[in-house]
């Protein structure tokens, strides 16, 4: 009985080590003020391999923080605050399809929650936009952080997982 609660123990301790340490970079990547390309992909790899390692539910918890440092950090221009729950909900949704299509292969499963986040995070910004009548250089930033990056950047993520993974046989 006593090794059964050690072997429980350890792997609480695992568990909560590697979620600390995978929300550490989903954290400080943002602050590091890296170009939207580098900071989006390691924080998208980051909810892969979260998702991979510790299953959907940690990887959507881990989407919570991200967009919250890059809008302290400035990644995300203030006046675009009210976009971060789409971003957090894109977060969601990237984890979400991911988990969902890898069934049917990696590549897939990377590629349908790319699209899939791509398109909300795109048509949502551009719904927002129109109802607030927004326009001008704001819209155009709005549209432009929430629209093609973000596929590029879920592609990259998925990517940059693959290749943390594939070496621990985790894929």
């Amino acid at each position: 009985m006593a090794a059964d609660h050690t072997i429980s123990l350890r792997h609480a301790a695992v568990v909560s080590n590697t979620f600390a340490l995978l929300l550490t970079v989903s954290m400080v990547t943002p602050l590091l003020g890296l170009p939207q390309l580098y900071t989006g992909s390691i924080v998208n790899a980051t909810l892969l391999v979260t998702a991979v390692v510790l299953g959907p539910r940690a990887a959507v918890t881990l989407g919570f923080l991200p967009s919250a440092f890059a809008l302290m950090s400035g990644q995300l221009p203030a006046r675009l605050a009210p976009l971060v729950p789409l971003i957090v909900t894109g977060n969601a949704l990237l984890v979400v399809v991911f988990h969902w299509m890898r069934r049917r292969g990696w590549w897939v499963g990377v590629v349908a929650a790319a699209v899939a986040k791509f398109c909300w995070l795109f048509g949502t910004t551009s719904l927002l936009s129109a109802a607030m009548g927004l326009a001008g250089p704001a819209a155009t930033l709005a549209l432009t952080l929430m629209g093609w990056p973000q596929l590029v950047t879920a592609l990259s993520g998925g990517v940059i997982a693959y290749a943390v993974l594939k070496p621990a046989r985790r894929l």
